[in-house]
């Protein structure tokens, strides 16, 4: 396991705020994370608390403001339309609290609290579709453990080590759960430590051999690894039961690429692409797969 690496005075210094927000010392968070910013001005954590503080503050106008800012530099982070959400809650905006909320779990399916805001938000507005769809993943959630949840929510925002940090910590202490390994193993790809992600992957199909979602990753690192018969070989354990799977028929031509059945992938790059037409990653391989035999 790497060794961890220390804190920067940054963290240790954002890490102090953050325990004076959560204890209600908005005030005081506001002004350390105000004087903190002048050092880093697009500090993505600095700017998400001076927000969050100023609008437990009741400054809810210069959060807005102060969001607006953040999204420039970090359109996709999705704490950011959470926060959101909750001032266009304090202002009475529902319809902009909803397109918030609605953003920040599209970008970050693991945030609990804006799916439990949608779920409310749906239900008194009449839309009882939505908030039957919200209150789905907010179950699935609530199966989990809160660290592979939290570890989730760092993984989607793009904080890797804090993610694998809160993973390994957990996996150590003598948990084992299917989904801290499949999470694991996915930062691991994201590293690109290959290996380590696939003896992670291969533990959790001891657990589980039938995780379709599983699999699916283990095929993802099989071909990241250029082992295209072994990858083929994968998918077809799940071909019989989802024939018409856009993802395993994408997958399945991939491996065929790889093993030069460039016919074969045209084939099933073509039926993948009738399952996703607007797909311009389908569009792009099928391309070169087309170019690969002078078509």
């Amino acid at each position: 396991m790497p060794t961890p690496r220390a804190p920067s005075s940054i963290e240790v210094e954002v890490g102090r705020i953050r325990e004076l927000s959560k204890t209600g010392h908005y005030s005081e968070a506001l002004a350390a994370a105000e004087a903190l910013v002048l050092h880093v001005p697009q500090n993505r954590d600095v700017l998400y608390l001076i927000a969050a503080n100023q609008r437990c503050l009741n400054r809810t106008i210069r959060a807005l403001h102060t969001l607006e800012q953040l999204e420039q530099h970090h359109p996709r982070f999705s704490l950011l339309f959470q926060e959101r959400g909750y001032c266009c809650m304090a202002l009475g905006d529902v319809r902009r609290a909803i397109e918030a909320f609605a953003q920040a779990v599209k970008l970050n399916a693991a945030l609990v609290s804006s799916w439990t805001m949608l779920e409310r938000l749906y239900s008194v507005t009449g839309q009882p579709q939505n908030a039957a769809n919200a209150s789905e993943h907010l179950s699935v959630l609530k199966q989990l453990p809160s660290e592979v949840v939290r570890a989730a929510i760092h993984f989607s925002d793009g904080d890797l080590s804090a993610a694998a940090h809160i993973l390994r910590s957990y996996l150590e202490h003598g948990h084992t759960h299917v989904e801290a390994l499949r999470l694991l193993a996915r930062i691991e790809r994201e590293r690109n430590a290959l290996h380590e992600a696939t003896k992670l992957l291969e533990s959790t199909l001891e657990l589980v051999p039938n995780s379709r979602s599983a699999r699916v990753d283990y095929v993802r690192i099989l071909l990241d690894e250029q082992k295209y018969l072994q990858a083929y070989n994968a998918i077809v354990g799940l071909w019989n039961a989802e024939e018409t799977d856009s993802e395993l028929l994408s997958l399945s031509a991939a491996a065929c690429v790889g093993l030069g059945r460039h016919e074969r992938a045209i084939e099933l790059y073509r039926q993948s692409l009738a399952a996703s037409p607007h797909s311009a990653e389908l569009h792009v391989v099928l391309g070169h797969s087309l170019q690969s035999i002078g078509r």
